[in-house]
């Protein structure tokens, strides 16, 4: 069962905020690295874009 979160700036948190963040959803650390790679180097600026991240929670929200 995913915990309740509620919304936050991943812009804001350090890549090891991001890993642990990610592991509260049993995602593995280097999803942390996919994620971080899409925000700062690619410049996603929404989860559909991420098209290699199988996030479940953000792409329903």
């Amino acid at each position: 069962m995913c915990p309740v979160v509620s919304k936050i700036n991943l812009l804001t948190l350090t890549a090891a905020e991001v890993k642990g963040f990610l592991a509260l959803f049993g995602e593995p650390a280097f999803r942390a690295n996919q994620l971080l790679e899409w925000i700062w180097r690619k410049n996603a600026a929404t989860f559909a874009e991420m098209s290699n991240l199988p996030l479940a929670a953000p792409a329903a929200g």
